[in-house]
């Protein structure tokens, strides 16, 4: 992970990062943060079972919790892109 990181510049550095645990209201709680950091005039993505992206332009991805490697590419991106934070959904 570590390695993942500095090859991207370290992305979540660069943003607020919350992540939603539990077994029930993953998806709607990350969805519903990103909203409200949008409306509050903060860009915001997201990442979980509904896909990955700035708040309004989630992109499918086949999974809720991206592989390390994948999970460092999708925030770079979304940095890149201009998120300023992000809500992710974490499963085991």
């Amino acid at each position: 992970g570590a390695m993942a990181d500095q090859f991207h510049g370290a992305p979540s550095r660069a943003m607020t990062m919350v992540g939603v645990t539990g077994t029930n209201g993953k998806t709607s709680t990350v969805q519903l943060l990103a909203q409200a950091w949008h409306l509050l005039g903060t860009p915001s993505g997201s990442i979980g079972t509904l896909g990955a992206g700035l708040y309004g332009a989630v992109e499918p991805t086949g999974f809720t919790t991206p592989l390390v490697l994948q999970m460092h590419a999708l925030l770079a991106q979304l940095r890149n892109d201009g998120a300023r934070a992000v809500a992710m959904e974490v499963s085991s």
